[in-house]
């Protein structure tokens, strides 16, 4: 099924009612933009997907990776993943500089499709150890193994491929990193089939996520 448009975050045509005074700095260019999400609308431990308006070269190639591996265009859009961290401060992975903090609007705000889910039956402790449990992998450098494997066998199918772990201690990608410390928290595995490696589609798909309405505020 896929995602209600109507909660997904696009930075364009947006109508807002609701406006956010902001009392400190922020990027010049999100000021320009004019709108920031509802962070009370967001909870800690919630996952974060990203479709960039214009995907460059690295984004592109996940996204036909996934798409050429079988998953629908509605899933395979989703090129990045995060862990919300709480005052639009997000957990994530990058190709450059590994598992690290960062701020929602330094990247993203603007010039990223948004859709925000969350595993509606997990209490507020077990929001914290997601979140801790994602904060435990800081300065854990990116799995370009992950991704290389991940290119070869979306050549071959996601669907020829018995469940195997492809992921190590010491290295991690962006859906990985939520994907893990959501299992550590539950016990359970957010993705039951595939490569044994979550990718962003598969966070995309998993029945056991709820996409979350979340809107926009208008800067004062």
């Amino acid at each position: 099924m896929p995602p209600n448009p109507y909660y997904i975050l696009f930075p364009k045509n947006i109508v807002s009612s609701q406006t956010i005074n902001i009392s400190h700095p922020i990027p010049k260019e999100v000021r320009e933009f004019g709108y920031l999400p509802d962070k009370t609308q967001l909870l800690p431990g919630d996952l974060l997907l990203f479709h960039h308006t214009r995907p460059p070269f690295v984004s592109r190639s996940i996204i036909k990776a996934q798409l050429n591996g079988g998953h629908h265009a509605d899933d395979a859009k989703w090129h990045h993943a995060a862990v919300y961290i709480g005052n639009l401060m997000i957990c994530e992975a990058q190709i450059s500089g590994g598992v690290q903090l960062a701020f929602l609007y330094e990247k993203y705000i603007g010039k990223h499709e948004i859709r925000i889910r969350r595993d509606q039956n997990l209490n507020s402790a077990q929001r914290y150890d997601i979140v801790i449990n994602a904060l435990f992998r800081l300065r854990t450098r990116y799995s370009f193994r992950s991704i290389a494997r991940l290119l070869i066998g979306s050549q071959r199918g996601f669907w020829r491929h018995p469940f195997q772990s492809f992921g190590d201690a010491q290295s991690t990608i962006c859906s990985q990193l939520y994907a893990d410390a959501y299992a550590l928290t539950t016990n359970h595995l957010i993705v039951q089939k595939g490569i044994g490696l979550s990718t962003p589609a598969d966070l995309s798909l998993t029945p056991q996520l709820s996409d979350i309405q979340v809107n926009w505020l208008k800067l004062k």
